[in-house]
Formats: C-alpha cells, sequence, structure tokens
C-alpha cells in the first residue's frame, strides 16, 4: 500500500479560464497576459482530444484519459509551478464552458505514465456535476473528492471509484474553496480504494454495489471525515484493514439508509471520541433523526469491536434486523455510553464472540442490544467481564434462546446484567459466574414488565456469587430487585402461565442474592439438591445468604 506525502508547496490561487493568469508563490504575485497561450504548453492533449498528459510538481509525466467527450485546457483547474514547465492540478472540471453533456457516461483514467518524481499523482478533485460517469481510475495517486450524478437516478451515478488514495491530504491539503465531500446524485457501482482517509463520500438517491477498502480512518477529527454514506443499500463491505473513528463525529463511518449486505473486516472496528465514530450502520444510527429500516449482515469481524469516548462509538448497528454476527477477538466497551456494542431494532440471527464481552465504564458499553426482537444463540467464547453497573451486558427485549459463556469473573464490585423481556432458554457457563443478574421479564433497560417469562436452565460448572436470577418478577416495597421482599409483576395479564425457572445446577458454591420465579424446578448445589416443594408459590427460604422465593 502506497503512503504519499506531497513535498509540493501549497499555492492557493489557481488558473482561470480567461486570459490572465494568477501565480502565487509566498507573498510575490506574477502576473502573465494570455493564459491559455501560457497554459499550453503545460498540457499535451493527444489528437483526438481524449488524453491530456503533464509534468507533475516533481517530475512525473501524467496522463488523464476520458473515454467520451474531448478534453480543453478549461477543463483543469491548475497552478504552474514557478520557473519549471511542472504543474499542480487541483480539479478536473467536465462542466466547463457548458460541454458537461459530451462526458455523459464517460470513464476516466489517471495515471503516471513516466515516474521520474515520487511515482505517485494528486488529482485533488473531479467536477461533473448533472453528469453520469462510467470508471473513474486513479491509478498511481490520491483523489480528494469527486462530484457526479444527474437527474435520473435509475442510472448509476458512476460505475466505479478505484483509486489509490482517497482523502489523504484532508482538508488543508485541498486547494482554497475545495473540500473533501464527494456529492454524488444516484448509485454507484462499487468503490474500492487501498487507503481512504479524511474523505466523506455521500451518495445521495442511490446506494453503492460493494465496498473494498484497506483501512478507514479520520485523522482531521471533523464531522464525517474518513465515512462513506448512501441512502439506498449497500451490497457488501470489505475492508481488509481497520475501521476507525476519531475526535470527528460520524467519523470512520459505513453507514446506508436502508441496508447493508455481508460485512467482513480483517482488523478492528474502532470509536473514537466523537459521537457514532469508528461504526457500521444501516438505518438511523440515533433517535434524534427520524427513522428508517435498515438490516446488516451476515459479519464476520476477524478483529474486536472497540468502543471509544463518544456515545455509541465502536458499533455495528442495525434498525431492523443483524444477520449472523462472528467476531473473532473481543467486543469492548468504552468510556463512551452505549460504546464498543452489538445493537438491533429487530433482534439478532446467531451471534458468535471468540474472545471476551467486556463493558466499560458506561452505561449499555460492551452490551448485546436488541431494541425488540430475540436473540436465539448468543456463544461467547471468553469472558463476560463488567466494568460498571450501570446496565451493561446482554439486554434483549426479546427473547434469548442460548447463551453460552466461559465464565464471569470477579469485577471488584462491578456487575452483568442479562435480560429479555420474554424469557430465556438456556443459560451455559463453564466457569465461574461473578455479579451477573439475570432478569426474564425485563426490558432490556430494566424495567419488569412481563409476568410470564421464564428461565429453562442455568448450568454453572464453578462457583455462583452475586447477581442473582428473577422470572418474572418486579421489585417490592425496597424498590430494589433480587431481594426478599420481590414480587410477581403486575399486572398479569395470563395468570395461567407461570413464570418458571426450571433447573439450576451449581458446580461449586452458591452464594447469589436471590433465585425467584413462581416456580421452581430444580436446584442443585455441588451434588446436593436444594429441597423445594411441589407445586408454585409456596417456597420462601435462605440457602445460605441466597434468597430462595416463588414470587408472588
Amino acid at each position: 500500500m502506497n503512503s504519499h506525502h506531497s513535498s509540493l508547496e501549497r499555492l492557493e490561487a489557481r488558473i482561470a479560464p480567461a486570459g490572465f493568469l494568477i501565480v502565487r508563490t509566498s507573498s510575490t504575485i506574477y502576473g502573465h497576459a494570455s493564459a491559455a497561450v501560457a497554459a499550453s504548453s503545460l498540457f499535451t492533449f493527444s489528437p483526438d482530444s481524449k488524453s491530456a498528459t503533464y509534468t507533475d510538481g516533481d517530475g512525473d509525466l501524467i496522463s488523464l484519459t476520458v473515454s467520451k467527450g474531448r478534453l480543453r485546457i478549461e477543463n483543469f483547474d491548475f497552478t504552474p509551478i514557478a520557473g519549471t514547465s511542472r504543474v499542480d492540478v487541483h480539479l478536473l472540471d467536465l462542466t466547463a464552458l457548458g460541454l458537461g453533456a459530451k462526458f455523459q457516461g464517460a470513464s476516466i483514467d489517471f495515471r503516471v505514465v513516466n515516474p521520474a518524481g515520487d511515482s505517485f499523482g494528486d488529482l485533488r478533485g473531479i467536477k461533473a456535476n448533472g453528469i453520469d460517469l462510467g470508471r473513474v481510475i486513479i491509478r498511481d495517486g490520491d483523489l480528494g473528492q469527486i462530484d457526479a450524478g444527474d437527474a435520473n437516478l435509475a442510472t448509476p451515478a458512476i460505475a466505479l471509484i478505484q483509486a489509490n488514495q482517497m482523502g489523504f491530504y484532508g482538508i488543508a491539503g485541498q486547494p482554497a474553496g475545495q473540500d473533501t465531500i464527494s456529492r454524488i446524485r444516484g448509485s454507484v457501482g462499487a468503490i474500492d480504494v487501498l487507503l481512504y482517509r479524511d474523505a466523506f463520500i455521500d451518495v445521495r438517491g442511490g446506494g453503492i454495489g460493494a465496498i473494498t477498502l484497506n483501512d478507514i480512518s479520520d485523522l482531521d477529527s471533523q464531522i464525517n471525515n474518513g465515512s462513506i454514506r448512501a441512502t439506498g443499500a449497500i451490497g457488501t463491505v470489505l475492508i481488509r484493514g481497520n475501521i476507525e473513528g476519531a475526535a470527528g463525529d460520524y467519523s470512520g463511518v459505513i453507514w446506508s439508509r436502508t441496508r447493508i449486505g455481508s460485512i467482513t473486516v480483517f482488523g478492528d472496528i474502532k470509536g473514537g471520541g466523537g459521537f457514532d465514530s469508528g461504526a457500521i450502520f444501516a438505518g438511523s444510527p440515533d433517535s434524534a433523526t427520524a427513522p428508517f429500516a435498515g438490516t446488516i449482515g451476515p459479519v464476520i469481524v476477524y478483529g474486536s469491536i472497540l468502543g471509544g469516548a463518544g456515545e455509541h462509538s465502536g458499533t455495528l448497528s442495525a434498525e431492523s434486523g443483524v444477520r449472523n454476527v462472528t467476531i473473532a477477538g473481543d467486543i469492548t466497551g468504552g468510556p463512551g455510553a452505549g460504546s464498543g456494542s452489538l445493537v438491533s431494532g429487530l433482534g439478532f440471527a446467531n451471534i458468535s464472540i471468540r474472545g471476551n464481552l467486556t463493558s466499560g465504564t458506561a452505561a449499555e458499553s460492551g452490551s448485546i442490544i436488541a431494541l425488540a426482537g430475540d436473540a436465539p444463540n448468543i456463544v461467547i467464547g471468553g469472558k463476560i467481564i463488567a466494568g460498571n453497573s450501570a446496565g451493561s451486558g446482554i439486554l434483549i427485549d426479546g427473547a434469548i434462546g442460548t447463551l453460552n459463556f466461559q465464565s464471569a469473573p470477579d469485577a471488584n464490585g462491578n456487575s452483568t446484567e442479562i435480560r429479555a423481556l420474554r424469557g430465556i432458554g438456556a443459560i451455559n457457563v463453564f466457569g465461574d459466574m461473578f455479579d451477573v443478574f439475570v432478569s426474564a421479564g425485563s426490558t432490556g433497560a430494566g424495567v419488569p414488565r412481563n409476568a410470564n417469562a421464564s428461565i429453562g436452565s442455568v448450568l454453572i460448572g464453578g462457583n455462583f456469587i452475586g447477581g442473582g436470577l428473577i422470572a418474572g418478577g418486579a421489585a417490592g416495597l425496597d424498590a430494589i430487585l433480587f431481594t426478599a421482599d420481590d414480587i410477581l409483576y403486575r399486572p398479569d395479564p395470563a395468570p395461567a402461565i407461570l413464570s418458571r425457572i426450571g433447573t439450576v445446577l451449581v458446580g461449586g458454591t452458591l452464594d447469589a442474592f436471590a433465585i425467584e420465579a413462581e416456580q421452581l424446578g430444580i436446584i442443585i448445589v455441588g451434588t446436593s439438591p436444594v429441597p423445594l416443594q411441589p407445586g408454585a408459590r409456596n417456597d420462601n427460604f435462605l440457602q445460605g445468604t441466597t434468597v430462595i422465593k416463588e414470587i408472588a
């Protein structure tokens, strides 16, 4: 992968198509009559005017070719390098002289044909407003930004954007009055960029067929920097390195208003200090924006999902549903609320995390959250590690089918929440479980709502210390859940349906706060069964310090 820093001095003034050329270097201004004549010696046009060649500031011979239309000197916004036959091209303007229609559907090829300098060419912008383009290929350099697309949204605005780098110089490297935002009206067939940094591709009125990047990042800390957004669907996403946000809000983000298909990230998804930074979204990423339906997946991340200081930074989020998710590393929350999390509006398919699920210091950080819908199968190959006591963990406003994890170690008084509004099929813990509070019948936000939710089985290979299990319950007079005065949640719309905890097997020591439901099935600690009376709502005693209660 090429990394390139321009050694050219920043030149602010640019050529105008009129007859006077201004070149500004430091504080000296030189005026040259007959700009077109002076400029003609800097560019060589092919006989059919579809190609132009010029020498850039460090001596590379650059070729720019279009498949349709005829190039003129007026299509180039540039600064000659004083005392040389070299030129710094800022902009390819296909709309110049009102001849943009001649370039409709044109492909653009930009390359270094004689690498006498650093073998790298820069094109700071392409202006094709009102024009659909074919394949735009920047073979040996950096593209600052591109504007394209006509009023007919049924046809692609750009068939392909392919570049060695995009946005490398940031806003500071653009000429005066030119930014790093690519404003595209209509769909884009594919985006294929090695290093994507400090650019913002904003696709309105269409989607993107495929996105392939080596890295996506924001170093300038501006809003939307290092991001790609589409109002339509994004087909596939392949990131060979990291997705990384910074201090800018929505920086380092891939975002579709409707749908993102398969996602593969070989590195990390990492949040920064900005709100919603370092993330992948489908739909609306925050409640302040009008909702749009959005789905994601399947997803494979070979690194980790890491939250940052910004709220909801380092997240994978879909407003509707998330299909199968596989994380080879960890999910780790940061200092920002909701950071380092998986979030779905309408539930998940299978979730596999081969490392740890670790909450940060803020609420709902390092969490798996379904605002509605189910999570049928969650497998955590490592540990659940608590980083706060502010409602982080697995928060499902639906049902959890099976939840497996290695252990939940003691975390210095911090705790983890596992909540499922419609109940939990099974929880399997291979080691110890410390300070994990399991609530069937509570919303993800921790509000009891369902008196009929149950837990099928809880199997803990080691010790069950702190935390507790409750199904269908609510806090009593002390307003604290998992205490002796807990009651059944009311109203109970289906009294004939009992909240149950079927089986609790603890291989080591039981020293939790409470195990509670309308009916408790089997509780075994070590090899010793806890004596329970047959039927419902008739057990209420202490097993050591643990409240064993059939609530009513």
